[in-house]
């Protein structure tokens, strides 16, 4: 929960220990610098006294957080502030949580810099946010990052026409350019030096993974709900094949708060992006992924968060020319929390191959894909593979027919 947020109403708290789902529980302050005089220390105190009381007797609750990215901020330019001697999330909050909640887990800010921290460059955080230039999903800057944990990473992805129709008036909804109803419903569409201006940033996404950009918004939604979804398949799968020195991931973010184009995988109107289904099965207890390149070849690995072993049976098939054919199959016994190489293919940089692997273990049925090579990829190709898996969902649908490729299921 955002410290750029509000702290939510007691229903999303009972049905999150009704469910099992844990909060990562921040107090309410993002983004800034907060003053840190007495007046100011002592107001913070006494809201934070009110939350705590309020929340502690949710076991949902993980860990409380002093704010989101307040440490971050003393680390741009032209600012060269030590955070640590920020006196809300290094004394007031620390002090009531040692009184109200003394046994869960504080962290003063995240990023959290630390002594040691605050004097190397920000790469180097062990627990950091992947924005960045926010390119290929596969550059360099992703996947050579040293974070072990990533508490926020995402990327943009458009809403179906349907919903961009409820919040831009039809005559104005196209083209994207220099239209003051996108920027308007763009997230962050504030101009400032360095800014990032975020519609853009979504068009040149799809430009990168497509080499063009569509000239029609059906075609468009549909390319950058595909760009969005295989960026956070991606960056789920890259932590979880690397589990030996990655912990964790929390992509940003679930919903959106009023209609925009943003990062959410779901949109305001609870219309759900391609990203939610790919999301889904890259998040499954045991999954089947093939790992990134290396020495002409991939390798197919197996995840096992489970804490037991287990038996899985699988085969993978490669689509091509609107077909599919079987090029490997097996089983194997997965061990407790591990990750277990199954089969090695021979691998081409310069070639886009697209892979569906499916997967049985204790009685249950579960699907991944994988699409080798390098940028771009052909639009439509991609499409004729949703479709014949039944990959994708009404925004893809409805490119497929406007682009005349009806590829049999």
């Amino acid at each position: 929960i955002w410290g750029g947020n509000i702290y939510e109403d007691d229903y999303l708290y009972d049905f999150c220990d009704r469910k099992g789902i844990l909060i990562w529980q921040d107090f309410i302050m993002a983004c800034a610098f907060y003053p840190g005089d007495e007046k100011f220390l002592a107001a913070l105190k006494n809201e934070a006294v009110a939350a705590v009381r309020r929340l502690r007797q949710h076991p949902s609750i993980l860990l409380w957080a002093g704010d989101n990215e307040c440490d971050l901020y003393t680390k741009l330019e032209p600012f060269s502030v030590d955070p640590n001697r920020n006196r809300a999330t290094r004394e007031a909050l620390r002090d009531v949580l040692i009184f109200e909640d003394p046994t869960r887990p504080y962290l003063p800010s995240f990023p959290y810099i630390d002594e040691n921290a605050n004097s190397l460059p920000i790469e180097f955080l062990s627990e950091n946010h992947l924005w960045g230039p926010r390119d290929y999903f596969k550059s360099d800057f992703f996947k050579n990052s040293m974070s072990i944990f990533v508490s926020e990473i995402g990327y943009h992805g458009c809403p179906g026409v349907p919903s961009i129709k409820k919040f831009i008036p039809e005559d104005e909804i196209w083209p994207w350019q220099n239209n003051k109803y996108w920027i308007a419903h763009s997230t962050s569409p504030e101009i400032v030096p360095g800014a990032i201006e975020r519609i853009d940033l979504m068009a040149r996404q799809v430009r990168e993974l497509f080499g063009i950009e569509p000239d029609t918004l059906e075609l468009f939604a549909a390319a950058s709900q595909i760009s969005q979804a295989e960026a956070l398949k991606f960056f789920i799968e890259m932590f979880r094949l690397s589990r030996a020195k990655r912990s964790g991931i929390i992509w940003w973010n679930l919903i959106d708060g009023w209609p925009q184009f943003s990062d959410a995988v779901v949109d305001y109107y609870y219309e759900k992006k391609l990203a939610y289904s790919f999301i889904k099965n890259s998040q499954q207890p045991v999954l089947l992924s093939f790992d990134e390149p290396m020495n002409w070849r991939i390798q197919l690995k197996a995840v096992n968060d489970l804490r037991a072993e287990v038996a899985v049976s699988y085969r993978v098939e490669l689509f091509e020319s609107g077909k599919a054919r079987e090029i490997c199959s097996g089983e194997e016994i997965l061990p407790p929390d591990s990750v277990t190489g199954l089969v090695s293919l021979p691998y081409s940089h310069g070639e886009n191959k697209y892979y569906m692997i499916q997967w049985e273990y204790n009685g249950k049925s579960c699907c991944n894909h994988y699409v080798s090579g390098h940028p771009p990829i052909d639009l439509g190709e991609y499409l004729d593979f949703l479709r014949f898996y039944n990959l994708g969902n009404s925004v893809t649908d409805s490119a497929v027919q406007m682009t005349g490729r009806e590829t049999e299921k």
